[in-house]
């Protein structure tokens, strides 16, 4: 007869365990989520220009440009290309798909100081050197 009165007690503290479980949850659950900002996708808002690069059949026009911008900072590089192509930029690990002949802008913002490469998918040509400090 003495193990009904604890089992009692465990049945009891394990419903009183999951509903304060349950109540957590249901909170995190209503609580929005942060939505993600349009840099994430390549389109960032009232960023700055930190360069032009024109892309002639997967090689960056006059070389590969050396371009510096800060961390934590919106940061576009405007691209056209000649023929469809993708911009992959390092560390921020964004690839930019660029339409033949239009101009695109690329988000090279980047969230910690460094030296990170932006390269053209199709070709593996560097196009950029970015210097964030």
């Amino acid at each position: 007869m003495r193990r009904a009165p604890m089992l009692l007690s465990v049945l009891t503290v394990g419903v009183l365990a999951s509903g304060c479980g349950g109540s957590s949850a249901t909170k995190a659950s209503t609580t929005p989520a942060p939505s993600a900002p349009a840099s994430a996708v390549g389109q960032p808002t009232e960023a700055a220009t930190v360069g032009t690069l024109t892309i002639v059949d997967g090689k960056p026009e006059g070389g590969v440009q050396r371009i510096s911008t800060t961390a934590n900072q919106p940061a576009v590089l405007l691209v056209t290309s000649n023929k469809a192509t993708e911009v992959h930029v390092h560390g921020a690990d964004r690839t930019i798909a660029i339409p033949a002949n239009t101009q695109t802008s690329v988000d090279v913002s980047q969230s910690a100081p460094g030296s990170y490469e932006v390269e053209d998918h199709a070709s593996d040509e560097l196009l950029v050197q970015l210097r964030v400090s």
